[in-house]
Formats: C-alpha cells, sequence, structure tokens
C-alpha cells in the first residue's frame, strides 16, 4: 500500500531528493515517514507546506494522534 505522503510527492513529480532539498528533512527520514513512522510536528508541517497538502491528509495517523 502506498502511503498518502508518497502519493503526494508523485502527484508533484518530486523525488525523495527533490524533496529533502526543499524540506531540510534527510531522505532517510522521509523514506521513513513513507513507510508509516509518526512525523515530528515540524516535520509534518513542513512536508505538508511543500506538498501544498493538509498534514491530515497526508498523515493520518499524526491528525489521529496515534503513536507508531
Amino acid at each position: 500500500m502506498i502511503s498518502a505522503m508518497k502519493l503526494a510527492r508523485i502527484k508533484k513529480e518530486m523525488s525523495q531528493i527533490d524533496l529533502w532539498i526543499k524540506t531540510g528533512i534527510p531522505q532517510w527520514r522521509l523514506s521513513l515517514l513513507e513507510r508509516g513512522i509518526r512525523p515530528k510536528p515540524e516535520e509534518a508541517k513542513i512536508v505538508a507546506e511543500v506538498l501544498e497538502e493538509k498534514q491530515e491528509e497526508i498523515f493520518p495517523s499524526f491528525a489521529q494522534g496515534k503513536k507508531n
């Protein structure tokens, strides 16, 4: 299953490296986030801004307050 974050990134025609450059979040961490690791609040905010999506749409577990 592809994560909402990955779908949003692909929709923007961005690689993880592109997202790394725009967010400052290392590629290895972005990979973990795409695989379901719960983002830190600041990570969720910046990724959502760069991908022009709502945080709760690309990080459902973050929005629901779940812990991974």
